[in-house]
C-alpha cells in the first residue's frame, strides 16, 4: 500500500534476516479493508492482559487526538508475518494488545452507530462471515469475536476471555458518556483514517522463534522520565557545584519517587544500604519523638550523607548516555513485593506525579511561563507529553541562575510523592479479600528501646472507612483524564496531615468539581482551587445541580459517575445499613447499566414506563447484569438474595431496592428514586456545612502528624 519508511534491523543487527528485508510501512484502518488483510494472534502470545487504566489511557489519548483535530495519531507500531496456513492473514507477533483494543473500540462504534455505522467500519471488524482478528487455538475467545461478544451466555472462566468481556465494557462505558454520544461517527471516521500504525512486516524465511525471543527479551526502552531525570540533573549539578554525593543522592530521590510500586520511604531506604532507619531518622544533634518523620529535616541529612563507595549509582552523571548505557529496567507495569512482603499498585503513574509537581510548582511560586493568561500554570495535563509539557520549564530552569530552583523542584517532588503515599488509595492485598483492594495503609515507626533501633512499617489499622470509599468512588467512576482531583488535594495535605479534614476537604472538593455546573475544563477548575482556595459552596446549588442529572430519562445514557456518587451518598447517610449489612462492601469498579425492571420483559404487563429513569436503573458488573438478562423482578430479587447471603453485593443502591422490595413496579419504581434523592439532600447539607465549619477561625489548627511512635 502505502510508502515504505526504511528498512528496519532488530537490535542494530542483521543476523535473522537470511538476506531478506525487515520493512516498515505507514498504515490506517481503511488500508486493511482495501487490501483485505486479516490478522492472526498465535498461540505463543500471552493472554490479552490489559485492565481498565491502559484501555482509557488509550481511548483517552485517541480522543483528544480527535477533538483537537490531530491530523494523525500515531499509535504505535505492530510487527506481522504471514500466516502459513489461512489466506491473506498475518500473525501478530508483537503489538496485540493495541490492536485487540483497537478492533474491540470499533466494534464498539459499530454496535451503537447502528444503521450509522461507515460501511468501512463494519468491513473493518468483519467482512464476509470472517473477523477481521483471531486467536489461534483459543476457541472460546474465537467464539466471544465472532458473537461480537454479545452472547452472554458463554463461560468467563478463561482469563484471556473475562479481560475482552471488561475491556468491551470499559469501551462501551467511555462512549457512551453524554458529550461523546452525538460525536461517534465522527469519531469513527478519525479512527479509520487518522489513526496511523507502524507495520514492521517479517520475511517469511525469518526465525520466528528467535525473532520472539529478542522482542521479550529487549527490555524496557529509555522512557521520557529517564530524559527529563538527565535534564533536570544536569541543572541540579550546576546548583550544588558539583558535588558529586550530592548529585547521587538527589537522583536516588528521584529514583524513590519512581517507583510507584512500592511506598516512598521502602524505596528510599534500599538506596544505600549502609543506612539505618536510625541514621536517616533521627537528627544528628540528638531529636526525641518529635523529630521521628519524613519532613524537610529527614531530607537534609539524607541528601547530605556521605555515600559509601561500595554504592553503586547510575546517577553519577547526569549525562544521558550513561543513563542509557547503564540503564536497569523496573518490575514490568509497576507491580512488585515491596519490603512489606506485599504487592502494591499506584492509582496514578510516575509521569503523572510529575505533571503534579509541576503544576503545584508553578501556582505555589507564581511562575507564568506558559501563554494561560493570569494562570501559572501548564496548558495540558497529558502524561504521554511529558517531555513536551516540561520543555518550557527546563528551559526556564536551565535559564534561572540564582535560586537553585532545580533542587527546589526535586525537593517538592519528595514532598508530593510522601504525600500522595500517606493520603491516596493504592491497590493493595488484604487477608480477607482474593484480589487487590484500594486502600490507605498507615504508617507506624516502632522503636526498640532494648536494642536502640527503629522500624517503619505499614498497615490496615481502618480497613474500610470513609476515605477509600470516596477515593474509591473517584477513580472508578472517572476516566483518567478527570484525575485531576488528585493535584489540589495533594496540594492541601501538604499543609494539613488530619485525615478528618482531609475527608471533608475531599468531599467538597468532589461536590466543587463535579456537582456543579462549569464552563471551564478541569484543569482550569483545579487550578482556580488551588490558587484562591477552595471557598464553601451552596448546598442547594450542588444537590440541584445533582438532581437535574439524575431527573431525565436516560437509560443506559446516563453517566456512570452519578451512580457512583448514589454509592457513597447512601454509604455516608444510612448509617444502620452501612453499620450492619454494609460493612465488608467496598465500591469497587462496574462498567455495566442495569434496569431493574427490564426493558423487554418476557410479559407485556410487566414492562413500565418509567424504565429509562434513574430509580429503575443501577450500576453494576456486565458479568452481573449478564446473569440477570430479561429475567422477570422476582427472578432477578431471588437470585440476588441468593449471593447476598454469600456476602456479594451488587451496589448499594441495587441492595437497597432488592432488599426492602418484594416487588416492583412504577410506584415502587417512584418511592425509591424519592429515596435517592432525599439522601442526595441530605449528603450535600452535611458535607457543605462540616467543610465550612472546618473553615472557621475557630476550627483551624495545627496539622497532626498522621505516622504513628511505637515504643516496643
Amino acid at each position: 500500500m502505502t510508502e515504505t519508511l526504511e528498512t528496519l534491523n532488530l537490535n542494530g543487527q542483521k543476523v535473522l534476516m537470511n538476506n531478506s528485508e525487515y520493512r516498515s510501512a505507514y498504515i490506517i484502518l481503511t488500508d486493511i479493508v482495501k487490501e483485505d488483510k486479516y490478522f492472526n494472534v498465535p498461540i505463543y502470545q500471552r493472554l490479552y492482559v490489559w485492565k481498565q487504566a491502559q484501555v482509557n489511557t488509550l481511548l483517552e489519548d485517541i480522543y483528544n487526538a480527535f477533538e483537537t483535530k490531530e491530523q494523525k495519531y500515531f499509535l504505535g507500531g505492530i510487527m506481522t508475518a504471514p500466516n502459513r496456513e489461512a489466506d491473506r492473514t498475518f500473525d501478530l507477533i508483537d503489538g496485540q494488545q493495541r490492536f485487540t483494543t483497537l478492533w474491540l473500540t470499533c466494534n464498539t462504534l459499530r454496535c451503537l452507530l447502528a444503521d450509522n455505522a461507515p460501511d468501512i467500519l463494519t468491513d473493518f471488524c468483519k467482512k464476509s462471515g470472517r473477523e477481521r482478528i483471531c486467536f489461534s487455538i483459543r476457541p472460546k475467545v474465537s467464539e466471544f469475536i465472532s458473537t461480537l461478544g454479545l452472547d452472554s451466555t458463554l463461560h468467563d472462566d478463561i482469563p484471556d476471555l473475562r479481560n475482552l468481556i471488561d475491556a468491551a465494557g470499559h469501551i462501551r462505558s467511555f462512549l457512551e458518556l453524554d458529550d461523546r454520544k452525538n460525536s461517534l461517527r465522527d469519531f469513527a471516521e478519525y479512527l479509520l483514517t487518522n489513526v496511523v500504525l507502524i507495520e514492521t512486516r517479517i520475511p517469511d524465511d525469518a526465525d520466528l522463534n528467535k525473532i520472539f525471543e529478542l522482542i521479550n527479551g529487549r527490555g524496557q526502552q529509555l522512557s521520557q522520565t529517564d530524559i527529563l531525570k538527565s535534564r533536570i540533573l544536569k541543572t541540579v549539578r550546576r546548583d550544588i557545584d558539583d558535588n558529586e554525593d550530592m548529585l547521587i543522592r538527589y537522583g536516588q530521590l528521584w529514583d524513590s519517587c519512581s517507583d510507584m510500586s512500592g511506598y516512598i520511604e521502602s524505596n528510599i531506604y534500599h538506596q544505600d544500604p549502609r543506612l539505618t532507619w536510625k541514621d536517616l531518622l533521627k537528627a544528628k544533634n540528638g531529636g526525641g519523638e518529635s523529630d521521628l518523620d519524613f519532613d524537610d529535616r529527614f531530607l537534609e541529612q539524607f541528601i547530605n550523607e556521605r555515600v559509601h563507595n561500595e554504592v553503586n549509582d547510575i546517577t553519577r552523571s547526569e549525562d544521558l548516555l550513561e543513563i542509557i548505557k547503564n540503564y536497569r529496567p523496573e518490575c514490568a507495569e509497576n507491580n512488585r513485593p515491596d519490603k512489606y512482603g506485599e504487592t502494591v499498585r499506584s492509582i496514578a503513574s510516575f509521569p503523572m506525579l510529575l505533571l503534579y509537581t509541576l503544576r503545584i510548582f508553578l501556582v505555589s511560586d507564581k511562575i507564568n511561563i506558559y501563554g494561560c493568561g493570569d494562570r501559572c500554570d501548564i496548558n495540558i495535563f497529558n502524561e504521554k507529553k511529558l517531555l513536551h509539557i516540561f520543555s518550557p520549564f527546563i528551559n526556564w530552569l536551565e535559564n534561572n541562575q540564582n535560586k537553585k530552583a532545580s533542587v527546589k523542584f526535586l525537593h517538592l517532588l519528595w514532598k508530593v510523592r510522601y504525600a500522595f503515599d500517606r493520603h491516596v488509595v493504592k491497590f493493595v492485598s488484604t487477608e480477607h479479600s482474593r484480589e487487590p483492594v484500594l486502600a490507605i495503609k498507615k504508617l507506624r515507626i516502632y522503636e526498640n528501646s532494648g536494642q536502640g533501633t527503629l522500624s517503619v512499617t505499614r498497615d490496615l489499622s481502618e480497613n474500610i472507612n470513609d476515605m477509600s470509599q470516596l477515593q474509591s468512588m473517584l477513580y472508578f467512576s472517572q476516566p483518567r483524564i478527570y484525575e485531576h482531583w488528585i493535584c489540589p488535594f495533594i496540594y492541601k495535605a501538604l499543609t494539613e496531615d488530619d485525615p478528618g479534614t482531609l475527608l471533608k476537604y475531599l468531599q467538597e472538593l468532589d461536590n466543587n468539581l463535579l456537582c456543579q455546573r462549569h464552563e471551564d475544563d478541569m484543569i482550569i477548575r483545579t487550578y482556580t482551587v488551588m490558587s484562591e482556595g477552595l471557598k464553601p459552596g451552596n448546598a442547594e446549588d450542588y444537590y440541584n445541580c445533582f438532581h437535574e442529572r439524575i431527573c431525565e430519562s436516560k437509560g443506559c445514557g446516563f453517566a456512570h459517575y452519578l451512580f457512583y456518587k448514589m454509592e457513597y451518598i447512601l454509604w455516608k447517610t444510612r448509617e444502620d445499613d452501612r453499620n450492619q449489612r454494609w460493612k465488608e462492601y467496598r465500591i469497587n469498579s462496574k462498567n455495566s447499566i442495569e434496569h431493574i425492571s427490564p426493558q423487554t420483559p418476557k410479559f407485556d404487563e410487566e414492562k413500565i414506563s418509567n424504565c429509562d429513569d434513574f430509580g429503575n436503573l443501577a450500576l453494576i458488573s456486565s458479568q452481573d447484569n449478564s446473569s440477570y438478562n430479561n429475567k422477570s423482578y422476582k427472578e432477578k430479587r431471588a437470585s440476588y438474595l441468593d449471593k447476598r447471603s454469600h456476602g456479594f453485593i451488587d451496589s448499594l443502591k441495587s441492595d437497597m431496592i432488592y432488599q426492602y422490595n418484594d416487588c416492583w413496579g412504577e410506584e415502587r419504581c417512584q418511592e425509591h428514586f424519592t429515596k435517592m434523592k432525599e439522601a442526595a439532600k441530605e449528603y450535600f447539607k452535611k458535607t457543605t456545612e462540616e467543610y465550612a465549619d472546618i473553615q472557621s477561625p475557630d476550627n483551624q489548627q495545627i496539622p497532626v502528624k498522621y505516622q504513628e511512635m511505637v515504643t516496643i
